[in-house]
């Protein structure tokens, strides 16, 4: 059974990941690897090459997991800061009731 470009098949594990590969229509060979997350690396012809880009790829994934923090972070502060402005009075509030006044004696 080989490998085909819709699904992929499961072909080992590597430093506690369990690994997947299948072909791409846009790279040769493309490896999944399996844990908390899934990430991709492209596979080249060397051997040695491949292992050197899978371990360079599991150093990063702290990388990865501090950018998708931040990323999870950003909403939560976006929405404290809303909630600050929103509970602050409204600084024209004053001008606002004048100005609708003066509409509604027309």
């Amino acid at each position: 059974m080989g490998v085909s470009e819709t699904e992929p098949m499961e072909i080992g594990s590597y430093q506690g990941f369990g690994i997947s590969a299948h072909l791409d229509m846009f790279c040769d060979h493309k490896t999944t690897f399996r844990g908390a997350i899934t990430y991709s690396i492209e596979l080249g012809d060397s051997a040695t090459g491949n292992i050197t880009r899978i371990d360079n790829a599991l150093v990063k994934l702290p990388e990865h997991l501090d950018e998708a923090q931040a990323k999870l972070d950003d909403p939560h502060r976006k929405m404290e800061s809303a909630k600050t402005e929103a509970a602050k009075p409204f600084a024209m509030e004053s001008e606002l009731q004048r100005k609708s006044a003066r509409l509604w004696r027309r």
